[in-house]
């Protein structure tokens, strides 16, 4: 970050000096305007560095959200087959239809696979790291229940419903939303 800002400063002013030599202006004015102009390249830049990770952070949140019914579901129908909760990871890691949710249930089986972790320590870590407070916990809760000896397929229905519910909630919000600025456009249209 730091080296690219300086080199779009230092490029820009590179740049600027002879267009505004060019203008004729005062040896004073080119010096003064190619510099503000580079400096503020260069924040431009530091801006754009420094807010990157957010808007992906934002952006894995959402995908999280917008997925994470439809995969607690077959994680919940998955683990009432009977299947054991570290194949059942593997399983939805290898499906590629859950988005960011893949990508989380996917270092959870890579932390199992190739670091060696146990699968509690592997959900922690996971939990630990993931942008989504929702998923966050889902993770901790699942480990709660795997701990403390609970009904692991009942928990993981129980979510999946709730995990629908709120995406029901969130979509009909969202489409009173859509509908209320569909009516403010069409007052003002008319």
């Amino acid at each position: 970050m730091i080296l690219s800002t300086l080199f779009v400063t230092v490029v820009t002013f590179a740049i600027l000096l002879p267009l505004f030599f060019m203008f004729n202006y005062p040896i004073y004015q080119i010096i003064l305007r190619a510099a503000i102009f580079s400096f503020i390249a260069g924040f431009a830049c530091a801006t754009v560095f420094y807010a990157y990770p957010f808007v992906k952070i934002k952006e894995r949140r959402r995908n999280i959200m917008t997925n994470m019914p439809f995969g607690v579901n077959h994680m919940a129908a998955v683990a009432t087959s009977g299947v054991p909760p570290a194949a059942m990871f593997e399983l939805i890691s290898a499906s590629r239809e859950y988005g960011e949710i893949g990508i989380e249930v996917k270092k959870i089986v890579d932390f199992i696979n190739i670091f060696g972790y146990d699968l509690l320590t592997a959900i922690r870590t996971v939990a630990a790291t993931t942008p989504s407070q929702a998923f966050k916990e889902f993770l901790e809760g699942m480990v709660s229940a795997i701990e403390t000896g609970g009904d692991l397929d009942s928990y993981l229905r129980q979510e999946a419903d709730q995990a629908a519910l709120t995406y029901n909630l969130e979509r009909q919000r969202y489409n009173e939303t859509v509908s209320t600025y569909s009516d403010i456009y069409t007052g003002l249209l008319i």
